[in-house]
This record gives structure tokens, sequence and C-alpha cells, in this order.
């Protein structure tokens, strides 16, 4: 079984987005030791904005080298040269102790004076990424939390470095031990998800669950699945609604639609219209299409409302709204409604559409629906 929330390749990706070592911005100039430290973002797949996803990126600067003190000062003093060179301008000028203004003398001679100045007192050596690498390793081994977890993520995901799976997972159980969240996170979607490692829901359980009691709602959820599925863990139900609850409660949709589930059935909660219909509009109203397709199907058997000739209008809606989002299950539906002229005008055309884009997806009724709501149009159009 592989869960799909929030997956691994989602964090691959955020990784690879916010954490990029540039060569240039790095300006080994301003310090021997200067690297970047990644991090991980647990974000909530289609509906996530994870709040576990800071201190992803961050710089390494060892403040005590004089070099790189030095260094910044000196840039500093340039940028200042070339904003007065841009009027023609020395610095002494600018300070009134030389008279006088040749723009085009005063411009190339403090060009060459820069010149000079550089070569004078450039660095005899620039470390280079592996040397870089090397320190951070020397940290690593000095229990440095932040430097485990660059390494780990850095071999894990072969970035500026092969990939080297056992070697970044060492680096990240290293890190995870020492309480590291964004690292027991991690781990907990490398065991989950088998990725370089053979499936192993326990020692999934383990990182997520410690992550969970931290508070990080996609952890949560994550356990919430492996409880109800027994994966890893004794399967129990109930511990499963309290996780699920803890994660819906921080907002992530499909804990919020999968909640709403168990109330609309009354499976380990009180059956609940009410309440069902509540915790779907919640997951609905961030864009998740399941959610909107069963908040339309509650609206359309009116169930946990007032019974009304409106509800139908806001069925369709909802299957709308489902629908464009490539839901195929809502876009049988909604076919059925153009064709039952149920909460909208009938129109056979908009039907077909939605037919259409329902089996083209593989959707076996919405492929004989299709079928048979053209032998119909053919047989009206022959007489």
């Amino acid at each position: 079984m592989k869960l799909s929330f929030l997956r691994l390749q989602d964090a691959r990706a955020c990784f690879a987005r916010r954490s990029r070592l540039r060569a240039a911005p790095l300006r080994g100039l301003q310090g021997a030791a200067a690297l970047v430290c990644f991090g991980v973002c647990a974000f909530a797949g289609s509906a996530r904005a994870d709040d576990e996803a800071k201190r992803n990126i961050r710089l390494y600067y060892e403040a005590r080298i004089t070099a790189a003190r030095q260094m910044e000062r000196w840039e500093e003093q340039d940028k200042n040269a070339a904003r007065l060179a841009k009027y023609g301008l020395t610095e002494e000028e600018a300070a009134g102790t030389s008279p006088g203004l040749n723009t085009v003398g005063m411009l190339s001679g403090t060009l060459g004076t820069w010149q000079q100045r550089f070569a004078s007192r450039a660095p005899e050596h620039i470390p280079s990424f592996e040397e870089k690498v090397q320190m951070v390793e020397a940290r690593g081994r000095q229990n440095d939390v932040e430097a485990q977890r660059v390494l780990g993520q850095m071999y894990f995901f072969g970035f500026k470095v092969p990939v080297d799976r056992p070697r970044g997972i060492s680096w990240l159980v290293r890190a995870a031990e020492n309480d590291d969240t964004d690292s027991q996170f991690l781990l907990g979607l490398i065991y989950l998800e088998g990725e370089g490692v053979p499936v192993d829901y326990a020692r999934a359980a383990r990182w997520l669950g410690v992550v969970a009691n931290k508070g990080n709602r996609d952890a949560q959820f994550y356990m919430s699945e492996l409880c109800r599925g027994g994966l890893g863990v004794p399967q129990d139900d109930a511990l499963a609604v309290d996780w699920l609850r803890k994660s819906a409660e921080q907002n992530v949709a499909m804990a919020q639609h999968r909640l709403g589930l168990r109330y609309y059935v009354g499976k380990s909660v009180p059956q609940d219209d009410a309440l069902a219909l509540s915790w779907m509009k919640k997951a609905a109203e961030q864009g998740f299409a399941m959610a909107q397709h069963g908040v339309a199907n509650m609206y359309e058997l009116q169930r946990g409302m007032a019974a009304d000739a409106q509800n139908y209008v806001h069925a369709v809606e909802w299957k709308t709204k489902a629908a464009k989002q490539g839901y195929a299950p809502a876009q049988a539906d909604l076919a059925q409604s153009y064709i039952d002229g149920i909460g909208v005008r009938a129109d056979l055309d908009l039907a077909e559409y939605w037919l259409e884009k329902a089996a083209a997806q593989g959707d076996a009724q919405a492929t004989a629906k299709l079928k048979a709501l053209r032998r119909y149009r053919e047989q009206q159009d022959q007489r």
C-alpha cells in the first residue's frame, strides 16, 4: 500500500526548487566555508501550505574567518566606488579633497584602480565545492544537527553529488536521533514509500509518530492511515480517527474529507449528516475535487439540510467545480444532470462533452453512457 497524500517526490521537488547551491552567488570570496543548508518542506498535497516549511534554505558562514569579514568590507567599498564612478568622481573628490571634474578621465582611472586593488588582495585559495562538503561532514561528525540534515538530503537526492541513498539515510538518521523534525519526517516518507530502501511501515510509523506528536499535520494524517490499516502499528480505528481529527483541524483537505466520510457512514464516530457536510465543505472550499463531488452528492440527496429544490442547483455547482478539475466521477455525474435536466437546463451537447472527458480517463460507466447517448442522438436524427 502506498499513501499518496504528501509523497516523497513532492519533498524532492520542493528540495530541488528551494535549496539550490548556486555556484556564483555562494561567493567563495565571502568565506572559506560558505555552504547552503538544505531543508525539507512538508506540503499538503494539492492543499498543502506546511507550517513546518521553515529554515529550508540557510547559509553556513564561518564568521570567525578574518578573510570573510575583510572581503565583505572590500565589497562594500567597491560598491561605493562604483556608485561614485557613474558620476566621474573618485572617493577623494566626493569628500571634497580634490578639486575639478573630468568624467572620462576619473572613470577610467577609477576602474584601473579597482583592478589593482582586487589583484592585490584576492585570496590565495578559494575552497572548492568538495572541500566545503568535507568541512560540513566534519561538522556533522561533531554532532552538528544542521550539517547532518544537509548531508543527508544532499546525498539522498543527489544534489551536486552522485546519489548515495545509504549514505544519505545514515546522515538523516543521525539528525533524526538528534530530534531534527525535518529529518524525522523525511525518513518517515522514505520508509513509507520504499524510496531507496524496502518499504518498512514500522520504521515509517516510528518517525512519523514522533513528528505527529509535535503537531505536524501531514504526519498526523499519515498516522491516521497507518493506524486504520494496521501498518507498522496495531490496527486501531479509534486512534486513527483521533489522528485524522487533529490533521483535519489543522486544515488538511484530505483529512477533512475523510473525516466527513466517517460521519456520513458512521464509521467509528456517530452517524451525523450535518457534521459530514460541514467537514466535506471545509475540504471542498479548499478546492479538493473528491470533497467537492461529495458535497454535490449530499446536496443531491438532500442529506444534512432541509429539503429544497435549490439544493439540486447547488449540487450541479459543486459537480461542475470538481469536473473542471478533471475528476472523472464528477464529470460523469454532471453529464447525467445535463441529461436529466435536474438542477440545470437539459443539454445533450454538454452531457456528451462531459461524458467524453470522463470516458477519456477510463471511466467504464461514462464510456457506456456515452455510447448509449450517441445511439439515442443518432436515432433522433433519423426521425
